[in-house]
């Protein structure tokens, strides 16, 4: 399957009950082997999208403390479907995506934002307060659960436990720079 069969097998989805028009399969290049996993879309002026703007801000200056852009990471999600409340019949229907991302992708390292993507692809009983930031490997590829963007602009003692988890995640294979 190709990146391009894949969406349009998401354009045609009637897996779960929700059926949303607002359907997201995530992108990038990922010139680096990083995959982000976040777990919904959002809405956006009636438009879906990965993140908010200030969550995009905010990971665009973590991802350039470590010399890295944004097409440097294929960005994602969990459930597909921009909805309210995503239940756990979402999250099963979409799995099958996001295991053809990542065989599309093949990434070495994945970023699992929010407990909820962190037990999905990490391990069922992930708990984020003691897990954070810990390198799982899986296959060839090493997982890591951190907090969520929205979490970490809402506190600050959360940003700084997320920027930790990323230099967990890059700086053994990136120097960082701070200035």
């Amino acid at each position: 399957m190709t990146f391009s069969e894949l969406k349009v097998a998401l354009d045609g989805c009637s897996r779960c009950r929700t059926r949303s028009e607002k359907r997201l399969l995530g992108g990038g290049k990922n010139e680096k082997n990083i995959l982000f996993v976040f777990y919904e879309p959002v809405l956006l002026d009636s438009e879906a999208a990965l993140m908010s703007v200030g969550e995009k801000r905010l990971l665009l200056d973590f991802l350039s403390l470590f010399d890295l852009r944004e097409s440097d990471v294929y960005e994602t999600t969990l459930v597909k479907c921009a909805v309210r409340n995503s239940t756990s019949e979402c999250e099963e229907s979409c799995i099958q995506y996001l295991r053809w991302q990542f065989k599309l992708n093949r990434p070495k390292t994945v970023m699992c934002f929010g407990e909820n993507v962190a037990r999905r692809l990490i391990d069922p009983s992930f708990e984020l307060e003691k897990m954070h930031g810990k390198a799982f490997p899986k296959g060839g590829t090493l997982f890591f659960g951190t907090y969520t963007l929205t979490d970490a602009l809402r506190k600050e003692e959360i940003k700084g436990r997320l920027l930790h988890d990323f230099m967990s995640a890059f700086s053994s294979e990136l120097e960082v720079k701070f200035e």
